[in-house]
């Protein structure tokens, strides 16, 4: 994750090389720019309308708009212009717009001409320019390239502004030359109306014209079709089959009907009358002989009259029969009922006169089932003689109704096109261009160009190294990749031999001297809290190892800082350094009082003597092993000797590369400050990470010091 704070910082640090680059940059610019020429816009507007539009107010689409600016900045036209250009250059070499280029300049009046043929036949065939054109005779594309006419260059300094509010295209032109500003606007108006009109026309008319085919086409076939299907309906004599099968089989589905009606009819009237005749052989056993016989009689002549009334197609004659039959049967009855004690005359009478009734109903029914099984054969027979000539009509009528559809597009489609060709887009140049007043060359845009990118690629740059940069530059950075406490920071001196004295003596008038010994007091503070912790009372004194990640992080300068911290509060210093004398001299002065003598003497001799706050011993340089020196025994008691005469021990140890070598001066220390420089990088892959998970794991360690920082 990105440490924004951090970067913010870092940036910070750096911020008067962002700005230098900067000024750099302007100033270049600035440099630059002076020798710029004024230059010439040049603008040509174009009407853009139609013959619809003119007629009824209709707009021109914005998509026509756009393709009319992609036109104009196309290669085709580009080319061509480049072709007029080169043309008007060689015919007029005196008010060329364009200074010959050196080639050119060194051909015949010959050559010239043959150049200028090239061109004009190019031009005339619409032939694009390119680099495969420099294998002829003459190098085509470099002269066009040379006098910056190539459509790369025009294309660069070439503005099309279209407005589809007022319907004008504005061809706009930037150059030095004003009369090449003029030539280009009023050149490329021109080739866009020729360009357009020609290539639109002659599409319109190739589509008209096969449209026009397509139509005659479909016309043909349509008028064969509908030829055909007049010629079988008047074959088959049939107007339309399909409305007169449809009349049949509907009258055919209405008798089918009837036919049913008059079956279900027949089935009810013959059970209503087989129960009438159980009723009256019921009441016929009771009644007496001469009536009945003379009933049964009459009954007799009464079917066989219904017959007759049947038969006869329903005569009046014989219904008046029939009448006087009922008549004197009704008569017979009543009398035969006023002789019964039951008057069962009277009942046999009405169930006869409705046994009569039925049958009579029932020989109607049945009489009319005759006819209406006639008329339905009959209208099967036609219906089913229909089927054959309806399916060859259908047919008929489908491809003419087919042949009409696609006769139908097809001239809706001629329509369109030719509509399209007369409310086609119309282009003139309604506005020259004409040479535009000088324009000054934006030089402060210029510079301030410059000096803004130079300045951003310096900051880009810094944020590169800042993002790859696996130094460790602050405390807070410190302590989260190792982990452990860190008691102080102090401050980046200049300085690379400090005098303690003067660092002591300072107040306010160096804010970073004020900061190391500010540093140096609350380190001093911390230490000296943790050994009265561990030695109580006791007046031994402990021993404090100073160690570093790598040679020349500082670790001399703390050491003879501390040593000076301490004295100045009253101890009794002892100084164990490998260092030169020309490096304590400067931190420790005479003034503050100071004694050197080696400590391979001291391991011998086991005496020392004590005339000043601050003594020196001077192990060996050469990173001699201390054990070499003596054995372990004989070390351990030449520290108790220096324990009982000295306040605090420091040990101005090798750097923690030489990690043998500590481990054995930490044998011998009560207490391990560790001290890391600004900018060192700590390595998962090399040796420096295991060294610092072996610190860091000592129990000893009492926590890091950050020196330089900023």
């Amino acid at each position: 994750m990105i440490d924004f704070e951090r970067l913010l910082k870092y940036l910070f640090r750096f911020k008067w090389i962002i700005i230098l680059a900067a000024i750099v940059g302007g100033v270049v610019a600035f440099l630059l720019v002076q020798e710029l020429p004024n230059t010439y816009t040049s603008t040509a507007q174009l009407s853009v309308s139609s013959i619809i539009q003119q007629q009824h107010g209709g707009g021109i689409s914005q998509q026509q708009y756009e393709y009319l600016e992609e036109v104009v900045k196309s290669k085709q036209l580009l080319n061509a212009l480049s072709y007029r250009l080169m043309l008007h250059d060689l015919a007029h070499p005196d008010s060329s717009f364009t200074e010959w280029s050196d080639e050119l300049k060194s051909l015949s009046a010959a050559d010239i001409s043959a150049i200028s043929i090239e061109y004009s036949t190019r031009r005339d065939a619409n032939r694009l320019l390119s680099v495969m054109d420099n294998s002829g005779a003459f190098k085509l594309y470099d002269f066009v390239h040379d006098m910056q006419y190539d459509d790369g260059t025009l294309g660069s300094n070439l503005t099309v502004i279209n407005n589809s509010i007022t319907g004008m295209i504005g061809i706009e032109f930037t150059s030095e030359n004003p009369e090449l500003s003029v030539f280009v606007v009023n050149t490329l108006g021109d080739e866009l109306i020729r360009y357009y009109q020609s290539t639109t026309g002659s599409s319109l008319d190739n589509a008209l014209s096969v449209l026009d085919s397509i139509v005659s086409e479909k016309h043909r076939v349509l008028l064969e079709k509908r030829s055909r299907l007049a010629g079988y309906k008047t074959g088959t004599g049939v107007a339309s089959v399909g409305q007169q099968s449809t009349e049949l089989y509907s009258r055919v589905n209405q008798y089918e009907q009837q036919r049913a009606s008059a079956l279900q009819q027949i089935a009810s009237l013959k059970g209503t009358i087989q129960s009438i005749e159980q009723k009256l052989n019921a009441i016929n056993s009771q009644s007496t002989p001469s009536n009945n016989s003379e009933i049964l009689l009459l009954d007799q002549q009464l079917k066989e009259a219904n017959q007759r009334y049947v038969d006869n197609g329903f005569l009046a004659d014989d219904k008046k029969v029939i009448d006087s039959l009922q008549s004197r049967r009704s008569t017979i009855a009543r009398a035969s009922s006023q002789r019964s004690p039951i008057n069962a005359a009277k009942v046999r009478q009405d169930l006869q006169d409705q046994k009569r009734s039925l049958e009579t109903q029932l020989a109607l029914v049945e009489n009319s089932m005759t006819s209406i099984e006639s008329e339905l054969s009959s209208l099967r027979a036609r219906y089913n003689a229909t089927m054959p000539v309806d399916a060859s009509l259908q047919r008929y009528e489908q491809e003419e109704m087919l042949a009409n559809q696609e006769y139908l597009d097809a001239l809706n489609r001629y329509n369109d096109e030719k509509n399209n060709s007369i409310s086609n887009v119309r282009l003139s140049l309604v506005q020259p261009g004409t040479p535009g007043i000088p324009e000054a060359p934006k030089k402060m845009i210029y510079i301030a160009g410059a000096g803004f990118a130079s300045g951003s690629i310096a900051l880009a740059v810094l944020s590169l190294i800042f993002f790859f940069d696996r130094g460790v530059v602050d405390a807070s950075q410190l302590r989260e990749r190792t982990g452990a406490a860190i008691l102080t920071a102090l401050p980046f001196v200049r300085e690379k031999k400090i005098n303690m004295e003067s660092v002591w003596a300072v107040n306010g008038e160096r804010s970073d001297f004020a900061g190391f010994k500010s540093s140096l007091r609350s380190l001093r503070f911390d230490i000296g809290e943790v050994f009265e912790k561990v030695s109580g009372d006791s007046d031994v004194g402990n021993v404090l190892l100073i160690t570093s990640l790598k040679r020349g992080d500082g670790k001399t300068l703390l050491s003879t800082g501390l040593a000076y911290a301490f004295a100045a509060t009253g101890k009794n210093m002892l100084l164990i350094t490998g260092s030169e004398p020309d490096v304590l001299t400067p931190a420790l002065t005479e003034d503050v009082g100071f004694s050197t003598m080696e400590f391979d003497a001291f391991l011998v001799k086991r005496e020392i003597k004590i005339e000043d706050r601050i003594t020196i011993l001077r192990s060996n340089s050469d990173h001699t092993s201390l054990m070499e020196l003596g054995n372990r025994k004989n070390i351990q008691q030449a520290f108790e000797v220096l324990k009982e005469q000295f306040d605090l021990i420091i040990i101005d140890s090798v750097d923690l590369e030489h990690w043998s070598q500590v481990q054995e001066w930490l044998a011998f220390s009560d207490g391990i400050v560790a001290l890391f420089k600004s900018g060192s990088k700590i390595n998962e892959e090399d040796s420096s990470a295991s060294v610092l998970t072996k610190i860091k794991q000592h129990p000893r360690l009492l926590g890091w010091v950050f020196n330089g920082s900023k």
